[in-house]
């Protein structure tokens, strides 16, 4: 194929420019022409504005050209992310050059930062898009303070569970830095601050900020840390992030003749590993007496922990030790006296706290319900005992099989059914240890044993399944 003659004498003006991990566009230079469309050109590429003594103020600028064979438009010239010590003095910042036009842009450094760097990002028309920037450096002899991390992600929680974190104020700067006030909002966190503010921190120094996540409910949580101080920013700022979903989803099925008597007696572990536990039965106890309300406003409630075997009361509540549905304040009522301590063991605790079988047998024996138990148990109702624990039974006097047998006795044979929410048996898991002895107590009784461990049978965030009348649990 021939060329054609024109071609043949053209002197090859044409040059063609592609750009490294571009998307493959190609722009064209002509003689004596710009690059086709809108063009930037921004000069110097970095201006450094070395350090200065605070308060002092310095001026520095640089240009952007239009290259491109079209007219430049700029929407806007702005300091990017970390910026505070800097600013754009020029106006306006939305212009039209021209081709081969340029526009100088002043940016002032007055350092509020140790350490000071940012980019001044330009944007405009550019025919490839992407915005131009200037990267701005300074520094200064004053005193700087750092929030780390930021942000800081406590990531998936459960609803109901507790997650420590610790955020770290450090002086970066040089010369004392003084904190006089430190606050937090959010409603899942909680701050433990620094004792003793003001607090002053020499270049370099540490200190940390303790905040605990506790989510009250399922969703996506932002909270900010604010630290003022006496530095030339006065105030800053750092963010934390956290999620949270419920453990597990129950539900409730009763069978029952119309308005039927229930009790319900609760024996709970004291012991410290159950904290979190007993924390999150308490934040459900109104889910459990709305359910079971749905089916019998006949219920009595009563919590016994002591060694005596006696209920748990509290002049606050008017020394009532069985809850009903018209106890004021039921569900604080409930928190409290699953929480009291009153015991010979250790820390205070009862000594039967990880043997609850022998606090349920004393506590259904003849006497103590004709005593300090008197007028929770009736003849026509169905007694619910319900263990809540991390440990297997361990009373030594008699077995587990010996005490379930005292406590039907006590009962009558047919009228009692004794669940837990302990630990999987036979192995166990990381926050408990396997509930022996509750397991067959349960299965020699009829009632339900649920797992304190595994999310799909979280018994604390699901009612205790048991059904309220005649028949076998669910």
């Amino acid at each position: 194929m021939s060329t054609p003659s024109a071609l043949r004498s053209w002197p090859l003006p044409l040059v063609l420019l592609a750009v490294a991990c571009s998307d493959s566009s190609l722009h064209v230079i002509k003689d004596g022409e710009g690059i086709d469309g809108p063009q930037i050109e921004v000069t110097p590429e970095r201006l450094n504005f070395g350090e200065l003594d605070a308060g002092d103020t310095s001026v520095m600028s640089f240009t952007i050209k239009s290259v491109g064979t079209t007219a430049l438009e700029v929407s806007t010239v702005e300091i990017g992310p970390y910026g505070d010590s800097f600013s754009v003095l020029s106006s306006p910042l939305d212009f039209v050059l021209l081709p081969g036009e340029e526009r100088e842009i002043e940016i002032a450094f007055e350092p509020v930062d140790a350490k000071a760097e940012s980019q001044a990002l330009v944007t405009s028309n550019d025919a490839e898009g992407d915005t131009a920037a200037v990267d701005l450096l300074g520094a200064s002899n004053i005193p700087s303070l750092k929030i780390s991390p930021d942000p800081y992600d406590f990531g998936e929680n459960y609803v109901g569970c507790l997650r420590d974190g610790e955020l770290t104020l450090e002086n970066v700067g040089v010369g004392a830095l003084t904190i006089s006030s430190i606050a937090h909002s959010g409603g899942a966190w909680t701050l433990e601050a620094p004792s003793g503010l003001p607090l002053t921190l020499e270049g370099g120094e540490k200190s940390s900020v303790f905040l605990e996540f506790l989510p009250g409910e399922a969703g996506d949580f932002e909270g900010t840390l604010t630290v003022i101080s006496d530095e030339p920013l006065g105030t800053r700022t750092a963010t934390q992030l956290g999620a949270a979903e419920w453990v597990g989803e129950g539900e409730d099925h009763f069978i029952v003749e119309a308005d039927p008597p229930a009790d319900i007696m609760f024996l709970v572990d004291q012991s410290c590993s159950m904290d979190d536990n007993t924390a999150i039965l308490n934040a459900n106890f109104n889910t459990f007496i709305n359910d079971l309300s749905n089916y019998t406003t006949n219920w009595h409630v009563m919590v016994v922990n002591d060694d005596d075997g006696c209920a748990r009361q509290d002049a606050k509540y008017g020394n009532v030790s069985v809850l009903t549905e018209t106890t004021p304040n039921v569900a604080d009522a409930f928190g409290d006296y699953t929480l009291g301590v009153n015991g010979g063991g250790f820390f205070g605790e009862p000594a039967n706290t990880e043997a609850l079988l022998t606090t349920a047998a004393l506590a259904t024996s003849p006497g103590k319900m004709a005593s300090c138990n008197m007028g929770f148990r009736r003849d026509e109702a169905l007694l619910h005992v319900i263990f809540v624990t991390d440990e297997p039974e361990q009373s030594s006097a008699k077995t587990w099989s010996v005490l379930t047998n005292e406590i039907v006795a006590n009962v009558g044979a047919g009228k009692v059914k004794l669940s837990a929410i302990a630990g999987d048996v036979p192995g166990g898991c990381a926050t408990a240890d396997a509930g022996t002895g509750y397991y067959d107590a349960v299965g020699m009784t009829g009632g339900e044993f649920l797992s304190i461990c595994a999310p799909e049978l979280d018994g604390l965030h699901a009612a205790p399944r048991q059904r309220l009348g005649e028949g076998q649990p669910v």
